[in-house]
């Protein structure tokens, strides 16, 4: 069977390649395979962003492989660390856990405008 790594490896030899070029390599090492396999493998990889789509049939190494989710930075004011520094004082043995809708906003259609902070405690703390 024929590997991702395999496929890398063949694409960063190559400039740009064929799948015809592909299966006739793999062939030649005497890798057994069936060809949707093949094409669904380059699909993936497409989608992954570890080659490129030339034309119908023809690909090529892609040096910047995209990440398959989004960064996440949190959110994180001056407001919520005073509540978080008092809550802190009152309760120091207590774990907590503050966000804000500013975290989510960049993940979601819908959300509300208003800047709620929620604060997370465990359940005997409530």
């Amino acid at each position: 069977m024929v590997s991702q790594n395999d496929i890398l490896q063949f694409a960063h030899d190559w400039v740009t390649f064929t799948v015809g070029d592909l299966v006739e390599h793999f062939q030649s090492l005497g890798v057994s395979f069936s060809r949707d396999s093949i094409y669904t493998r380059l699909r993936r990889m497409v989608a992954g962003g570890y080659l490129v789509r030339n034309s119908f049939g023809t690909y090529s190494f892609s040096n910047t492989p995209k990440s398959s989710k989004p960064c996440f930075f949190p959110f994180f004011s001056e407001e919520m660390a005073s509540i978080e520094c008092y809550i802190r004082q009152c309760y120091p043995f207590l774990d907590i856990c503050l966000w804000n809708l500013e975290d989510i906003k960049s993940l979601s259609h819908y959300v509300s405008k208003a800047d709620i902070i929620y604060v997370e405690v465990e359940r005997d703390a409530m």
